[in-house]
C-alpha cells in the first residue's frame, strides 16, 4: 500500500502534532534521572529506549508528546493499510452486526483505534445503523487524554461506546473473558516487539477465546525478522490462520519543516502487518 489519505482528519492530526511541539520542554532532558543511557536529549531518549534491552516506558510527559508527534499519523498509516488488505467478505460478515466490537491491546495514543475508525467510515453507508464498542486496554494510564481525543476527533457521526482497561494485556484479557466479551476486531500496533517470549503463547489462546467466530485479529509491529518470528507463534497459539505483508511508502502526513528538522519524525511506512480470521469451523 503506498500512501495514506487522512480526508478530513488532516487538519486535526496537524493540530495535535503542533500543539505538541509547541509544548516541548527539551531543557527537562539535562536534568531527568531517568534518561535512556547514551542519549544526549529528549528526542534521543525516546528513540532509544526501544534498543538494547532498555526499559520501555512513558510515565515521562516529554516522551508521550514526542511520541505523538513521531509515530501518530505513520503509525494510523501502517494500521489502515493492514486492514484495507482484509478480505471484503470478512468486512462485509463483521458489518453484518450490531454493535461492532473492537478491542485494541496496548495501543498507547490511538493510532490504531484512529485507523479502524477511519477505515470503518469508508465502508459504513448508514451511520445511523450501527454502534461501535471500542475497548482501548493500556496498562499507561498517562495515554488516556490523548486517545480519548483522537478517537473523538476521528469518530465524526459514528455512534459508539469507549471503555478503557488500565491492565497489563495478559492480565486484562482474563477479565475480559471472565466477563465474557467477544470482539470482532482485535488490534495489536508495536506491542508484540515488547513483550517475553513466555507470554506469546499465552496470548493467542487468550486472545482467541475473546474473538467472536469470523472476528479478524491484526498486528502491527516492526519489519524484524525476529518480531514477526513472534507474531506468527501468537497466531499459531490462537490456532488462526494468518497472512502477512510489507507496509512501505510515505504515510501521507506533511510536517512542517521545523517540526522535522527538530524531530526527526517517521514520516515512512515501515512496518509488517499480519492479519487472520478467527473460525470455529
Amino acid at each position: 500500500m503506498n500512501g495514506y489519505d487522512f480526508w478530513d482528519d488532516q487538519d486535526f492530526m496537524e493540530k495535535i502534532v503542533s500543539d505538541m511541539f509547541a509544548e516541548l520542554d527539551g531543557n527537562k532532558w539535562s536534568k531527568c534521572a531517568d534518561r535512556t543511557p547514551r542519549s544526549t536529549s529528549c528526542v534521543e531518549c525516546l528513540r532509544l529506549q526501544y534498543f538494547d534491552n532498555n526499559d520501555v516506558s512513558y510515565d515521562c510527559v516529554e516522551k508521550r508528546k514526542l511520541y505523538v508527534i513521531r509515530f501518530l499519523p505513520v503509525h494510523a498509516a501502517e494500521n489502515r493499510a493492514g486492514l484495507r488488505r482484509v478480505s471484503e467478505n470478512v468486512i462485509a460478515n463483521i458489518l453484518r452486526y450490531a454493535p461492532i466490537r473492537i478491542l485494541s491491546l496496548g495501543g498507547g495514543p490511538g493510532s490504531d483505534i484512529h485507523a479502524t475508525l477511519e477505515f470503518l467510515k469508508q465502508e459504513i453507508e448508514d451511520f445511523s445503523l450501527h454502534r461501535i464498542f471500542i475497548t482501548r486496554m493500556d496498562i499507561e494510564p498517562l495515554w488516556d487524554d490523548v486517545a480519548r481525543n483522537v478517537i473523538l476527533n476521528v469518530a465524526g457521526d459514528i455512534l459508539f461506546r469507549l471503555d478503557t482497561m488500565h491492565a497489563n494485556v495478559m492480565a486484562g484479557l482474563d477479565t475480559l473473558r471472565e466477563e465474557d466479551e467477544e470482539f470482532d476486531i482485535a488490534l495489536c500496533s508495536y506491542l508484540i516487539s515488547e513483550l517475553d517470549e513466555s507470554d506469546l503463547k499465552d496470548l493467542g489462546k487468550k486472545l482467541r477465546r475473546v474473538m467472536w467466530n469470523g472476528g479478524v485479529i491484526v498486528i502491527n509491529d516492526r519489519a524484524e525478522i525476529d518480531v514477526e518470528r513472534k507474531i506468527r507463534i501468537v497466531f499459531e497459539a490462537a490456532n488462526v490462520d494468518c497472512s502477512e505483508a510489507g507496509n512501505q511508502g510515505w504515510a501521507g502526513f506533511p510536517y512542517a519543516d521545523e517540526i522535522f528538522q527538530q524531530v526527526r519524525p517517521k514520516v515512512n511506512m515501515s512496518s509488517t502487518v499480519f492479519w487472520g480470521v478467527k473460525r470455529d469451523n
